[in-house]
């Protein structure tokens, strides 16, 4: 949660637009900046088992992972994270974005394997 405004503080500062691994800790960073209240409301109140029904747990839960997913693989088609990219020096920032991006698009791997097994198996 601490990625859009540290972000959006040294996109002010410098004018630089977001290199990919920013791109990538912008967008999940932002999301739970979007999905986290509604999900610690729920739970605030003791509804638990209301958070993995609920639509903000879901959004969060699977649209994040699968987001990354996309967002990646949109990268890579795009030759944005061909290997010479990956050896250019980087910034803490850049290197943490991508580790980020590729953990939680594992995670998505993970869950779009999981939907696809419920949907085909059937």
């Amino acid at each position: 949660m601490v990625g859009p405004p540290l972000l959006i503080w040294e996109r002010r500062r410098t004018r630089r637009p977001f290199t990919s691994g920013r791109f990538l800790w912008f967008t999940q960073g932002t999301s739970a900046w979007l999905l986290w209240p509604p999900v610690m409301h729920m739970r605030a109140q003791g509804r638990d088992q209301a958070i993995a029904q609920g639509s903000a747990g879901v959004c969060f839960f699977y649209g994040t992972p699968l987001m990354a997913v996309y967002v990646t693989i949109s990268l890579l088609v795009g030759g944005r994270l061909r290997r010479k990219h990956w050896r250019r020096a980087r910034s803490w920032r850049e290197k943490f974005g991508l580790l980020l991006a590729l953990a939680w698009a594992c995670t998505g791997v993970y869950v779009l394997g999981k939907i696809y097994w419920e949907d085909f198996r059937r």
